[in-house]
């Protein structure tokens, strides 16, 4: 477990994925109206099961366009 996770490559890449979520959440919470099915009774919650339900790339994808999320900040192993 040490030896894969607690690495400092693995860390870094924990840290650069946990902001870009945070980062579609706070967007997305921000602009309820970009959700494809509204924000509904809990706009956080709507958000947070959006960004939830996205996939890695497409996750990334938003983040670039919406966030202008810096290319070298996306995590590894994803098409740029």
């Amino acid at each position: 477990y040490d030896t894969i996770y607690l690495r400092e490559p693995s860390q870094q890449q924990a840290r650069r994925v946990v902001g870009l979520l945070r980062g579609l959440v706070e967007h997305y919470h921000a602009h309820p109206e970009l959700l494809p099915h509204g924000a509904e009774e809990n706009p956080l919650a709507s958000a947070v099961d959006y960004v939830a339900g996205m996939t890695d790339r497409f996750a990334c994808r938003a983040a670039v366009e919406l966030l202008n999320w810096p290319l070298d900040q996306l995590p590894n192993g994803i098409d740029r």
